[in-house]
């Protein structure tokens, strides 16, 4: 096993999918530690900057949010599942 693996930055994509449907909700970029980059679906994140400035963005700009430690992580996860959008769905 190579260690270097270990210290690699990795993407992970949250989708919701059918066989006719696929919405991605956010991809989110991890290295080894902290902070991580979460991109938000813009619709979601149109939904959460009702409830949080944290998700207010120009319209070019992407729905970027950086995640300092695991707080964080589970704070912007409950924030996601209560966008009108993913309630929806």
């Amino acid at each position: 096993m190579n260690a270097d693996d270990l210290y690699k930055k990795n993407s992970y994509c949250f989708e919701i999918r059918s066989d006719r449907y696929r919405f991605r909700v956010f991809t989110i970029e991890f290295d080894p530690s902290y902070p991580a980059v979460i991109s938000i679906d813009r619709g979601v994140c149109k939904d959460l900057e009702k409830i949080h400035d944290r998700y207010k963005f120009k319209e070019a700009e992407p729905c970027n949010v950086t995640i300092q430690n695991d707080e964080d992580l589970d704070r912007v996860f409950n924030q996601l599942l209560k966008s009108e959008k993913l309630i929806y769905i």
